[in-house]
């Protein structure tokens, strides 16, 4: 084996090799020792962040509890609008069916009511027409007698008086008179209502 004591003189060598050997592993274990180092303080700052990190989940975490219970409140609530909805849907619906019987009945009614009425206005419509066919009759009958009691000028000229002429405006004014109560009393007889019978 190696001898540590070596006549040859290959102590000093061997001593110079320890030498190189110890200050080789003395910058290694100072390399290592930096390492170390450095290790040591990568895993403080992965202990901080987990730390920072472990805070932030537990912070998420609430605040998921909070969201789901928030949630439930909600689907509690939307459950309870859906049957009030529900319950507003089918009074809606039995509205509708109100408002259309009503409207069908009042539509019924008014069309029975107005076939009345047609029949009415055209009974009425019959019956002006036979009125003012009467009046016509009349005022043609009457300006029939004025024509052929009335003086032409030329009888005026020879045998009219101021006195004849007064006459004869008058009766002309009593006899438009007369026509016109007989055109009121007519109109007002067909504005009447007919009685029912």
């Amino acid at each position: 084996m190696n001898d540590p004591i070596d006549h040859d003189g290959n102590l000093e060598t061997r001593l110079e090799k320890l030498e190189q050997d110890v200050t080789h592993l003395l910058r290694q274990a100072k390399t290592h020792e930096l390492d170390l180092n450095q290790v040591k303080a990568a895993l403080e700052r992965v202990l901080f962040d987990t730390g920072s990190t472990r805070e932030s989940l537990d912070s998420l975490e609430r605040r998921y509890a909070e969201a789901i219970k928030r949630l439930r409140t909600v689907a509690e609530t939307q459950a309870s609008h859906s049957e009030k909805l529900d319950v507003l849907t089918h009074g809606q619906q039995s509205i509708k069916q109100d408002i259309a019987a009503i409207f069908d009945g009042m539509v019924k009614t008014i069309h029975a009511e107005g076939s009345e009425i047609k029949t009415m206005l055209a009974d009425r419509s019959e019956q002006a027409d036979q009125l003012i066919g009467e009046a016509r009759q009349q005022s043609e009958s009457h300006f029939d007698h004025i024509e052929l009691t009335m003086a032409t000028k030329d009888d005026i000229k020879v045998m009219a008086t101021k006195h004849d002429l007064e006459v004869t405006a008058t009766r002309i004014n009593t006899d438009m008179a007369a026509m016109e109560l007989r055109i009121i009393h007519a109109v007002t007889h067909l504005l009447q209502p007919k009685p029912e019978e």
